[in-house]
């Protein structure tokens, strides 16, 4: 029953009015690579740093699609970023993009702003993986739906709030997911240099459906052949922490022992209570010389 229901949802999108449609100009040859990650992705809609590394997306690996002209040109206005990483049972993604279309009334898959997501085996052009994520704008329930699974597959179910979490930030909402390499993936774990196909899809919606879409897989005709290619790059490298560096003493340069400058020891300048008395009274008896003598002197003057 499942089967035969996501057959009917994939038949309706097939059939959704797209009328404006620009073709990726990298057709069959979108390549993307996924790079390893440092530090396991933790999946709360925040990006960590040495969790993805920003997947290389060029102009030429992007199709726009909407209703019209309109709104296909506003899907080539959409601001957004794409990051990705992977260990070996899990594909890890984050995609971010502008919210200013992102509306959601929780009817319905189609009715839905979101990402959708394609994953299938390199030369497979049958068996897709395939689902939507999005979040309800007026609940803020998050909402996913499920359209085919690759053949033979365990049957993909993705926790939210565990496999994936949708967070409004700013003027940007934040699609973070895993997906199991078991969902798709036909060669067992993943490691450096493993190959997989994927497709990209965001869609918002300003009365009427536009999306962008890197490469053109799901929306042209539902092509997996169509897909981009993505290969798995080397971990991410982190920097080293550096320690504080602490100059050695100074050495002479004919090698002898180091110079230490001397110490001149603190002199305690405050006068004990009695040596301030005898201070005082042998200072008052000089003053008092001194005036006799110019007394004296004075008076030999006359």
């Amino acid at each position: 029953m499942k089967k035969a229901f996501a057959i009917l949802i994939v038949a309706i999108f097939l059939t959704l009015p797209v009328l404006a449609f620009t073709q990726e100009a990298n057709l069959n040859n979108v390549n993307l690579e996924f790079k390893g990650y440092a530090e396991k992705p933790v999946i709360d809609g925040k990006l960590d740093e040495f969790g993805y590394s920003k997947v290389n997306i060029t102009p030429g690996d992007v199709s726009y699609g909407g209703n019209d002209d309109n709104l296909e040109n506003l899907a080539k206005a959409m601001q957004y970023d794409i990051y990705a990483s992977y260990d070996e049972d899990y594909v890890y993604m984050f995609i971010s993009m502008d919210n200013k279309y992102y509306t959601n009334n929780g009817t319905g898959a189609w009715d839905q702003a979101g990402v959708q997501m394609g994953f299938a085996n390199v030369g497979d052009d049958t068996n897709v993986c395939e689902f939507m994520m999005g979040k309800d704008s007026s609940k803020g329930d998050l909402m996913i739906t499920y359209f085919t699974q690759y053949a033979g597959a365990e049957e993909l179910v993705l926790e939210s709030g565990v496999d994936f979490q949708i967070v409004n930030d700013g003027d940007r909402v934040n699609h973070e997911f895993r997906v199991p390499v078991t969902a798709f993936y036909n060669g067992g774990k993943l490691k450096e240099g493993a190959q997989f196909t994927a497709c990209i899809v965001l869609d918002q919606f300003n009365e009427g459906y536009m999306h962008v879409q890197i490469s053109s897989g799901l929306s042209n005709g539902r092509n997996i052949a169509q897909f981009a290619k993505v290969t798995l790059g080397a971990p991410i490298v982190k920097p080293a922490a550096t320690a504080e560096v602490v100059a050695p003493p100074a050495t002479p340069p004919d090698g002898g022992a180091a110079v230490v400058a001397p110490v001149t020891p603190a002199v305690n300048n405050a006068a004990k209570t009695g040596d301030a008395g005898i201070i005082t009274l042998a200072a008052a008896m000089i003053i008092a010389a001194a005036g006799i003598i110019i007394f004296r002197r004075k008076s030999a003057s006359k």
